[in-house]
């Protein structure tokens, strides 16, 4: 992950110094610890929900983004490092700049929900069950690397 993640700052010609938000695949608390130490993300720009909803294999990302938007912990523009690994030898890592979303739940209580969201929980989207988010069409800035 830290490779891969150093290879993304690399070719966006950022620093790990001026990342504000650091969102790694939640899938173990010291994975994401030793990743960001690793790369040099101070701790405060560190983001994820591991201790709230456990891992949540592909949906950790998003979900961790989720929850981190909703209470306003990133403002929007802000250089963010995403970083995920999978089965096998997979893993992959994108730098964006922080989209301006307006979640209408955190994600953390949908998954723990047992009910289906109301009618009125559905904001300008409806794609299946959980969090919807509303996101500016000009958040176009993104690199990518797998």
């Amino acid at each position: 992950m830290t490779a891969s993640a150093d290879r993304v700052l690399e070719g966006a010609g950022w620093t790990s110094a001026s990342v504000r938000a650091f969102v790694g695949h939640q899938a173990n608390q010291r994975i994401l610890d030793s990743a960001g130490d690793r790369l040099g993300i101070a701790v405060h720009y560190r983001y994820g929900n591991i201790a709230e909803v456990g891992n949540s294999a592909a949906a950790s990302i998003p979900s961790a983004m989720a929850d981190t938007a909703a209470i306003s912990r990133v403002r929007p523009g802000a250089r963010s490092l995403l970083t995920v690994f999978g089965g096998g030898l997979t893993w992959g890592s994108t730098a964006l700049t922080w989209p301006d979303v307006l979640p209408v739940r955190l994600a953390s209580d949908v998954l723990a929900s047992t009910h289906a969201p109301r009618p009125h929980d559905r904001r300008r989207s409806s794609h299946g069950d959980g969090l919807r988010a509303v996101c500016n069409p000009s958040d176009r800035d993104v690199r990518s690397e797998s």
